[in-house]
Order: C-alpha cells, then sequence, then structure tokens
C-alpha cells in the first residue's frame, strides 16, 4: 500500500476507534462529572504533568518523558470511563501541539488514541475491581491498576507504532516498541498514580504533593539529557578531528559501520546491539588521531618499530572515550576489533567468545572493506579475493559464525549496497550514543 494511503488508513481507523468508544461509553456512564470543579483541578494536573517533556532516545528511537501518565492513570482510576476518556484525551495536549511544533493531524490522532486507551483502561479497571471479593483495599488497587497499566500500555504503543511505521513507511514489527524497560516505567508510574488516587480519597488537594517530587525527578533528568549531550558533541567533535588528518579513513570508518550494521541485523542482534556497533565501527579507528603522521600517512609498508605503534590505536581511541561510562559497551568494541578468534591478536589477546561479539563482527567487516578499498601502499582487491581470505582465516583471525553470517548476505550485493548508500550518517551514530539514563527506565517513554 501506498505509505499516503497508509497513513490515511491508519488516522481513520483510529479515529473511528475513538469515535465508536465515546459513542458506546456515553451509552452506559452520565458526563455529568466532566463539568465540575474535580474535574478541572485533574484536567489541569494533566496539563501540568504533560506540558514539558524532554526528548531522548530509547534504544535509537526518538521519544519522550514525562511524569504525564502518572496523572493519567489516575484519572482513569477516579473517574468514570467516560469522563475519563475526556480528560485524558485533553490532558495529555503538551507544548509540541500548543506551540504548533507538531501536525495538527498527529495532535487530533493522538486525542483519538487517549480516548481509546483511557475509555478501554477505565472499563478494564472496573471490571476487575468488581470481581474483586471484598478485602485489603490497597491490595485490590495494586491488582487493579498493574491490570491497567498493561492493558493501557500495548493499545498506547500499538497506536503509535502504527502511525509511526506508517509515517516511515517501514514493517510495523521493525521497531515495535514494547520493551521490559519502557513497560517498567509505565508500571512505576502506576505505582505512583495509587499513591494519588489514595491521597485524593483523602482530600483532593493532596494530590498535589506528589507532583513536586516528579517535577523535580524531571528537571534532574533533564540535566542529565543535556550533559550526555555535550558528550556527543564532544565525541563527534573527535571524529572530526580524524577525518581532517585522513580522509580514506573517515570514509573507510563509515562503510566498516555500514556493513557490521548488516551483518550484526543478519546475526539476529537487538537494536541496541545494532546501534552499539554501528557506533564503534563509525569510531574504530579513532585512536589513529594519536599516531604521528609520518606513520598514519606513510604511502608503503610500515616498518617494525612503526607498526608496534600503529597496533596502539585501538586501546588509545578506547582511551580517549573511557571517560564517557555510559559508552562502556561501544568502548570495549572499539578496543578488542583488532583481537583474532584463535587468541593471537592485540591488544589482550583474547580469544574465542571472550571478544565481545560487536568486536568480531567489526574485524570481518573492517577486513572486507580493507581488502576492497585498498590503502595507499597496496591496491584494491576483487571481491572474490577478499571473500576467499575470509573463508581462509574462519576459525583463527575471525569468528565462524559472524563468517557465515556475513557470506550469507552475498558479499557482491554487500558492496554495492554500501557504495550507493556511502554517505554521512550521524543521526545513526548519535542514537547509538544518545542518552539511556536509569530514570529514563524509571518515568517511561512515549512517543514523540
Amino acid at each position: 500500500m501506498p505509505r499516503q494511503y497508509r497513513v490515511q488508513t491508519v488516522f481513520l481507523v483510529v479515529h473511528l476507534g475513538a469515535a465508536a468508544c465515546l459513542a458506546y461509553l456515553l451509552t452506559q456512564y452520565p458526563l455529568a462529572p466532566l463539568v465540575s470543579w474535580s474535574a478541572l483541578f485533574w484536567l489541569a494536573l494533566s496539563l501540568i504533568a504533560n506540558y514539558s517533556v524532554i526528548q531522548v532516545f530509547a534504544g535509537g528511537t526518538p521519544s519522550s518523558i514525562s511524569a504525564g501518565f502518572t496523572v493519567a492513570a489516575a484519572i482513569v482510576v477516579l473517574f468514570n470511563p467516560l469522563v475519563a476518556a475526556i480528560l485524558v484525551a485533553l490532558g495529555t495536549l503538551d507544548a509540541r501541539d500548543f506551540k504548533r511544533e507538531r501536525r495538527f493531524s498527529l495532535t487530533l490522532y493522538s486525542r483519538s488514541m487517549y480516548a481509546i486507551c483511557a475509555g478501554g483502561g477505565a472499563l478494564i479497571f472496573r471490571s476487575v475491581m468488581s470481581s474483586f471479593p471484598t478485602g485489603s483495599e490497597v491490595g485490590d488497587l495494586i491488582v487493579a491498576i498493574g491490570i491497567t497499566v498493561l492493558v493501557y500500555f500495548l493499545v498506547n504503543t500499538t497506536l503509535t507504532r502504527a502511525v509511526v511505521a506508517a509515517l516511515d513507511n517501514e514493517p510495523f514489527f521493525e521497531r515495535y516498541p514494547f520493551k521490559g524497560d519502557l513497560l517498567l516505567g509505565y508500571l512505576f508510574q502506576g505505582f505512583v498514580a495509587m499513591i494519588l488516587v489514595l491521597l485524593a480519597r483523602q482530600t483532593q488537594s493532596l494530590a498535589v504533593v506528589v507532583i513536586g517530587p516528579l517535577w523535580g525527578i524531571r528537571f534532574s533528568l533533564q540535566k542529565v539529557v543535556e550533559l550526555r549531550e555535550i558528550n556527543e558533541q564532544l565525541i563527534h567533535s573527535f571524529a572530526d578531528a580524524l577525518d581532517l588528518r585522513d580522509h580514506d579513513t573517515a570514509g573507510h570508518t563509515r562503510r566498516v559501520a555500514t556493513l557490521a550494521r548488516m551483518i550484526g541485523r543478519q546475526l539476529g542482534l537487538s537494536r541496541r546491539e545494532l546501534d552499539n556497533i554501528y557506533a564503534a565501527g563509525s569510531l574504530h579507528d579513532l585512536g589513529k588521531i594519536g599516531i604521528p603522521d609520518a606513520i598514519l600517512l606513510k604511502a608503503g609498508k610500515l616498518e617494525r618499530d612503526e607498526w608496534e605503534e600503529m597496533k596502539k590505536h585501538p586501546v588509545m581511541g578506547a582511551s580517549l572515550l573511557a571517560p564517557y561510562r555510559h559508552l562502556h559497551h561501544v568502548t570495549a568494541i572499539m578496543r578488542h576489533h583488532h583481537e583474532r578468534f584463535d587468541g593471537t591478536g592485540y591488544p589482550d589477546g583474547m580469544a574465542g567468545p571472550d571478544i565481545p561479539l560487536g568486536a568480531r563482527v567489526i574485524t570481518v567487516a573492517d577486513t572486507f572493506m580493507v581488502i576492497t578499498d585498498g590503502r595507499q601502499y597496496r591496491a584494491a582487491r576483487t571481491v572474490d579475493e577478499a571473500v576467499a581470505e575470509i573463508r581462509r582465516c574462519a576459525g583463527s583471525q575471525f569468528d565462524p559464525t559472524v563468517v557465515e553470517a556475513f557470506l550469507s548476505l552475498d558479499p557482491f550485493s554487500l558492496r554495492r549496497s554500501i557504495d550507493a548508500i556511502d554517505v554521512a550518517d550521524k543521526g545513526r551514530v548519535l542514537q547509538a550514543l544518545a542518552p539511556h539514563p536509569a530514570w529514563a527506565r524509571l518515568l517511561g517513554f512515549k512517543a514523540a
């Protein structure tokens, strides 16, 4: 289906679904509670919690964080399903909607989506609570809210993913956001929502007490994200500095990163692992920034002492990024991308599965690109010659499993594909290096 019709179909289905949901709820529940000070109070609380969001990348997917779901979950519990659907749909408007930073069609889509999520969630909550025998109020609330949050989460992430997949014209399951850390964030906010409900049942104004700490957490998280963004900018500066010294190396690292990601995908690695491999591939020669020009740019073969100096670059590159502790997976791949599967490589002589998988992938990708690209002192060779060399060294220099994955991709097609897409792709590196703080897992994510 063409992208335009796919997007329109998703929009139409969700809008019709929301209309049907509200029509049904109108026949079952009174609308009167919507016109009350209590409803106005919770609408204002929801708008405050949702208004200011923080942009982050979660596993490579652009997302935003807010405390909004905490208030939405409390509304689902405190109001009948009809009023809850309307309040949540209106209360989830944020700064991007008011400032017109988001297309109006997406703003409307979100309203329909949240009406379905909240209306359905409220129906589930009432059904679960009515099935419990009289017992502990807190215990019943924990179970009922947990089930409600799970349903809300499934509907929300599915509908969000549906529109993103349509807009990006990609398969639905390529980046489906059903992930443990995301669900954990929803459950955490559901727990806080239970506290909100218990406080509100005593006196409604006490609910404001919980928003203060949540706002403080949001402020702290924003500062963490800002610091991480500065780190990412510094990392790009490192890579750009190497590009200025050796333009050939800049193109080589980009091609290695592209090929390594293809091999990793063939191995069935997670998106986060693929992003780490791409980032490490893009920066795997970063340590060469510390190699003297007389060695780095030498037109002929290196002498023994020069080669020993060149062999220091994996450690130097990893050391440059060592202060950035959140990049430890990337730096481990960078440090060990010249290890050999039989243990005779450098810098640490690691062998077999002890070598990080990302490093084993980059070793194969690096070798293929070096052979087919050539060097100042050696002409480029054919794909057939590169494949023969990689086959010969499987089990000694290379991980046989990685070699098998590489060969299954058809190296001839790979080379043509890489040549066709060999353009700077800093966005992918930025996604891989993006912040992933623990607070983000607790607060949860919602699609941008």
